[in-house]
């Protein structure tokens, strides 16, 4: 959109205070976690715990390639943490993008969200949780209803925001 002009664009605007990206614990994605009941039984019976894993990207522009990933992809940052295996809402925080990477990019801020077993009592993950997969702004916009269950339980997962896609 602003061509060569983005990077000292966004520069400028960072020293101004008028940040393009989201400020650390100014934006959160707000999720309501459900389990199925085996699953639940499942992590109270071994005190584990559930791995919340975001990262944050965007497609890069032509002449930023070569410092894309192999997909294409120009990295933001990314958030990891474990939070107890309970029902009900968790907040992940957004952290603050650098100008410089942002002004890399083509379109909106994308992230993907994961979710699995810390594996703290064993070497495998034992959930298959829906995850979220989508333009930020959209995964901001409302508490998206995420639901785990055990692998053995052939659960199909799905994307959120689904119905947004």
């Amino acid at each position: 959109m602003f061509g060569n002009w983005a990077p000292p664009l966004l520069i400028a605007m960072a020293i101004l205070g008028l940040s393009a990206a989201p400020a650390l614990g100014q934006d959160s994605i707000r999720v309501e976690m459900k389990f199925s009941k085996k699953a639940a039984a499942r992590l109270k019976a071994l005190r584990e715990a559930v791995v919340v894993d975001a990262v944050f990207a965007g497609d890069a522009l032509k002449q930023y390639q070569q410092s894309a990933d192999e997909a294409g992809r120009i990295g933001l940052g990314a958030t990891r943490f474990e939070t107890k295996a309970r029902k009900g809402p968790i907040t992940i925080a957004v952290p603050a993008f650098a100008p410089d990477r942002q002004a890399m990019m083509a379109g909106a801020v994308n992230v993907n969200v994961n979710f699995y077993s810390a594996r703290h009592r064993g070497p495998d993950n034992i959930l298959s949780c829906d995850f979220i997969d989508g333009d930020l702004k959209l995964v901001l916009a409302a508490p998206i209803a995420i639901t785990c269950s055990l692998i053995s339980e052939n659960r199909q997962t799905s994307v959120q925001p689904a119905a947004r896609r």
